[in-house]
């Protein structure tokens, strides 16, 4: 994106919430990983919601381009090109 802000941070999102374990699920399956998923309940759950408010990109016309499910084959690619050991 090719706009200035004047200093303003913009953390920009897709609108579209996901909880972690989606999140586990997904880059498990992606990985290949056929173990365990263990959650401790017991834990504090952190915060509940941190969904992104895109009013300042939308006057831009602004879109996301990349899924999430683009973004994590992107990362895990680069990850594993990068010498990363499954």
């Amino acid at each position: 994106m090719n706009k200035s802000f004047r200093g303003t941070i913009i953390n920009i999102g897709s609108n579209i919430e996901h909880k972690i374990i989606d999140y586990v699920r997904i880059i498990c399956k992606k990985m290949n990983y056929g173990g365990k998923i263990i959650l401790d309940l017991s834990k504090p759950s952190g915060t509940p919601r941190k969904k992104l408010s895109l009013k300042k990109v939308k006057k831009f016309r602004w879109k996301a381009r990349t899924t999430l499910e683009e973004g994590l084959d992107l990362t895990i690619n680069s990850l594993i090109n990068s010498g990363f050991k499954k």
